[in-house]
């Protein structure tokens, strides 16, 4: 085949075969211009490797595509088949060099690096400070940040290439669209952490200069009846699924996921219990007997109807709408509900689901109170460190006792349900 002194020009007159392949040689050794009907002409680079083939002898043509045209210039073409001559000219394969560096770069792209660290969290690989593998509470949340906000924006990048510029631009358009920056900032250094650890990055994460930017959260407090009032009745309007969360929290003083990821299969409504499993648990010494309380079980009754018509596959007890994932959106329902509050009481103050932990903890430590506001009955403290699952403070002791948490404190946690049950509904005017 003769060869072509090919230009840019030339090759955007060469008219389109009507069927079959027309291929052009160009003066550049081994480039090959290939055009077919559809119009798409294609830079080829045909070569041999050096002593790959018997006896030490050249090895078979090998067809390499490197481009198309315009998008690679005859320019171009002719400098990166130069390099593959040479490359095969002291014995390497471009073709297989280029295979292994993008298979290498698809291993180390943001999103095969996150597939692989929530592969490790769920085999227990991961070790949080306290020492002890990720929780599914844990795994569930960060999933959930790589899912909606980090992968879509990163995930096709390799962690090389996300520079601070480059992070910088995604945690300013999250900010902008009102969402959780900093949440996404820690999942992001800890994806990190993850990848210096396999040895997967080098050098200064893109993260290390970053601060966070919002505000801090209000101050964890104890509520007022008042407060509890038109919280439980601002639920009552929200409804299922998350007022029926909010009141669960305001009986059982529970974290917000241990609730709000509970699943069906964990309670046993004949004897009033629901047992959180150890993996999805914070404080992780076993499995977390939570004893309800007579109005608690109402709510849950109602739950069930309503998950039995709308969700009956679904595991979890408060659920999305396709059922496969415990219920989200806790910062609109918030909203919502405080919306419904102003609307009933006027301005109110600020307050977080944790606070609801908090008032059941300081309630218990108060107790019961004469006219003096002398208490005259309280829960003992390891009684409500066992019902919100907190460690137990018993020093020496605890290191020689294997006795069954659950079962030392289970009549004792229902005391303590029933009795703040009654004193809540009295609160709020049900009882």
């Amino acid at each position: 085949m003769a060869s072509r002194n090919l230009t840019n020009k030339s090759i955007e007159r060469i008219a389109r075969p009507k069927t079959g392949r027309t291929e052009i040689s160009d003066i550049q050794k081994g480039l090959f211009l290939f055009l077919n009907p559809t119009g798409i002409r294609s830079w080829v680079v045909v070569y041999r490797v050096k002593g790959a083939g018997p006896g030490g002898k050249a090895g078979s043509r090998i067809k390499h595509t490197i481009g198309t045209f315009p998008a690679l210039t005859i320019e171009q073409a002719r400098q990166e088949a130069q390099r593959i001559n040479e490359l095969a000219a002291a014995g390497r394969d471009p073709k297989l060099e280029q295979d292994k560096s993008a298979q290498d770069r698809e291993q180390n792209t943001v999103a095969a690096v996150s597939a692989a660290w929530i592969k490790a969290m769920a085999e227990g690989q991961i070790v949080g400070v306290r020492k002890r593998p990720a929780s599914k509470n844990t795994q569930r949340n960060r999933e959930a940040i790589l899912r909606l906000h980090v992968l879509p924006r990163l995930g096709h990048m390799t962690m090389d290439e996300v520079s601070p510029t480059v992070l910088g631009k995604v945690l300013q358009a999250i900010d902008d669209a009102g969402g959780p920056v900093d949440g996404v900032l820690k999942t992001v250094n800890v994806l990190w952490t993850f990848a210096e650890g396999r040895g997967l990055v080098e050098g200064i994460r893109p993260s290390a200069r970053f601060r966070p930017r919002q505000a801090k959260q209000t101050e964890p407090r104890a509520l007022s009846d008042d407060e509890l009032r038109s919280i439980w009745h601002a639920a009552e309007h929200v409804g299922h699924p998350m007022g029926s969360i909010v009141q669960l929290l305001m009986l059982t003083g529970q974290r917000r996921s241990e609730i709000g990821h509970a699943e069906w299969s964990w309670l046993n409504s004949e004897r009033g219990i629901l047992t959180i499993p150890q993996a999805n648990v914070k404080n992780r010494s076993g499995d977390h007997e939570v004893v309800l309380a007579p109005a608690s079980l109402a709510i849950l009754e109602r739950t069930l109807a309503i998950h039995q018509a709308v969700s009956p596959r679904s595991p979890y007890m408060f659920t999305s709408t396709k059922g496969s994932t415990p219920v989200s959106g806790y910062t609109q329902m918030l909203r919502r509900l405080e919306r419904v509050r102003e609307e009933n009481v006027g301005q109110i103050e600020p307050w977080r689901l944790h606070d609801l932990r908090h008032t059941f903890v300081t309630r218990a430590r108060n107790g019961d109170q004469n006219d003096a506001g002398e208490v005259t009955w309280a829960v003992p403290l390891d009684v409500v460190q066992a019902s919100v699952n907190h460690a137990l403070n018993e020093g020496m002791t605890g290191h020689y006792d294997h006795s069954d948490r659950n079962v030392r404190y289970r009549l004792q946690k229902r005391e303590l349900a029933n009795w703040w049950a009654e004193k809540l509904q009295r609160i709020v005017g049900e009882g």
